[in-house]
């Protein structure tokens, strides 16, 4: 019942004050040299009819033979109503009036004719109208906004044919292009400066890791702490003396043996890039990752900078969890701590052997 009205009660309430305006004006109208008509039985009873009138030709009559293109039949339809308005307001005002003892202008029935009949139809045929005009309304609104959802809709479309026809073109690219202009900038530079030599290195060493691990489900930890290395030695051949991150692996040696969703501990390491205080030599960032047979476990730890102000987490945080919570479920487990120079990182996941024979046929191999 509640959702009922939450759905449908402001509309209603439109509609009741709509009408009682309408019967305010009406009345005071038609019968303001005459004050003594005005009278409770009157106004509910009457109007009532004309609202019924108005209602069901708008929604019995009009809306569904407008949709079948029945147009002889809402004609047919609409000429009965008036029929069924008239008898009934016949029966108010010669029967039920006069049993209740309210006198009105139709008290003699050689006014049926005269009074009765005319003043019925052009009641009738005001209300008949008015549903006429509310319907076309409603439907010129309906029309409307279906032609703006139509073009909202057409405009995503567009959007995602722009997107597709963008990747299209991307696949386009020659990785083996890329890769041999990279090898040709390494052997150039090798001649005059073995630091940029070692930089193109790095970079397509990282591209070439990326193409790899971007496509599979997992990957062997192997191969992202291999990416993370690259990554981190370019960093260190940007900044040189500036840049203070210490990066310790203790089990290395299950490096191949275990298996990762791809670029998630990456991402944390450019967490670390983007928000971290790297230039103090006696306060550096540590990354520790401890693997043994079952687990793998990380740990982060920065200074902040003092700009930006806003959370290091953000949404690259929150797209992180998304995608432990999605394949590991509870088998997860991750904390961060964060005050106002701080931020810290740990990550505990539990390999079972669901996840190793999964990463048997998926994982990326040399």
């Amino acid at each position: 019942m509640l959702a009922w009205f939450q759905r449908y009660g402001r509309t209603i309430l439109l509609h009741l004050l709509a009408w009682f305006l309408h019967f305010t004006v009406n009345n005071l109208l038609l019968f303001i040299g005459d004050y003594h008509q005005i009278t409770p039985q009157r106004t509910l009873f009457t109007y009532s009819l004309a609202a019924l009138l108005f209602y069901a030709n708008t929604y019995l009559v009009v809306q569904p033979q407008v949709a079948r293109k029945q147009y002889i039949r809402l004609l047919l339809y609409t000429v009965v109503l008036l029929a069924v308005f008239i008898g009934l307001r016949y029966l108010l005002f010669y029967y039920y009036f006069p049993a209740v003892g309210y006198v009105n202008e139709y008290s003699s029935f050689s006014t049926m004719f005269s009074k009765f009949l005319p003043d019925s139809i052009w009641i009738a045929l005001q209300y008949l109208l008015f549903s006429y005009g509310y319907w076309f309304a409603l439907d010129t609104i309906r029309l409307e906004r279906q032609k703006q959802r139509m073009q909202h809709d057409m405009l995503q479309l567009e959007q995602a044919k722009v997107q597709s026809e963008l990747a299209f073109l991307r696949v386009q690219l020659n990785p083996h292009f890329i890769f041999n202009t990279l090898n040709f900038f390494y052997s150039e530079a090798l001649n005059t400066s073995t630091r940029l030599a070692d930089a193109i290195f790095e970079l397509a060493t990282m591209m070439r890791t990326v193409m790899q691990l971007s496509s599979k489900s997992l990957v062997t930890v192997e191969h992202e702490l291999n990416y993370i290395r690259h990554y981190i030695n370019l960093q260190r051949l940007r900044f040189g003396d500036q840049m203070n991150l210490e990066l310790t692996v203790e089990g290395d040696e299950l490096e191949a043996h275990l298996s990762i969703l791809p670029l998630i501990l990456i991402s944390l390491i450019e967490n670390i890039f983007k928000y971290g205080d790297l230039s103090d030599v006696n306060n550096p960032a540590t990354v520790r990752i401890v693997l043994d047979d079952n687990s793998l476990s990380y740990y982060g730890n920065n200074a902040k900078k003092e700009f930006p102000t806003y959370s290091q987490g953000g949404v690259g945080m929150k797209n992180i969890e998304k995608q432990l919570t999605i394949f590991y479920d509870d088998m997860y487990d991750l904390k961060v701590q964060e005050t106002k120079n701080f931020y810290a990182v740990e990550i505990h996941i539990n390999f079972t052997e669901v996840d190793k024979k999964v990463a048997k046929h998926q994982v990326v191999h040399e």
